[in-house]
């Protein structure tokens, strides 16, 4: 039993183009206690100046997941889709939201300055083998670019001169148990 519903829309009015999109997915999956509910919704803009294109992005993810639990051989072969009976409440809920804005500019006939900046939130919660557990992760990262080339007497030469920095924090607790970590 599976519901799949996708819609999108997209237009350019002038220097301006949009995009928004939509995807929906309900499933009762193969196993018992396994339905997934999951939404992703996105919505982007362009926006065209003289030399130069900006673009701001908007992503949602909303994902819930019963989960089935491991099987031994003998269930398996009894009944491959049953669940679990020890952790009938076995579940993860999800949340991710993601922003991203770039630049694209052109400085002179054979060189662009390309740039982009994202940042990303996931927050997760739910059951697992019976304890309950949270798992957030947070990451920047930033990739401003020069990008060129040089003419030589074997043919143009590409150039990419860029840097990549990025950033994690990450918790994850489950039970009395947890871990940090950022780097």
């Amino acid at each position: 039993n599976r519901k799949n519903i996708s819609a999108s829309i997209s237009n350019k009015v002038d220097n301006l183009r949009y995009r928004f999109s939509l995807e929906k997915r309900n499933s009762d999956n193969y196993r018992k206690h396994n339905k997934q509910d999951y939404l992703n919704l996105l919505a982007r803009l362009d926006y065209k100046l003289a030399g130069a294109n900006l673009f701001f992005e908007q992503q949602i993810i909303d994902e819930k997941l019963e989960l089935p639990g491991s099987l031994s051989k003998a269930q398996f072969e009894a009944d491959p889709k049953q669940a679990n009976s020890f952790y009938p409440d076995d579940i993860n809920n999800g949340k991710t939201k993601i922003s991203r804005l770039g630049l694209n500019s052109s400085i002179t006939k054979n060189w662009n300055l390309e740039a982009e900046y994202t940042q990303q939130d996931s927050d997760i919660n739910g059951k697992s083998f019976g304890a309950d557990f949270t798992q957030d992760r947070e990451s920047q990262s930033f990739s401003p670019r020069l990008i060129g080339t040089v003419d030589s007497a074997n043919g143009d030469i590409l150039f990419t001169i860029g840097i990549d920095y990025n950033s994690y924090d990450y918790n994850y607790k489950i039970g009395r148990a947890s871990c940090r970590e950022r780097v």
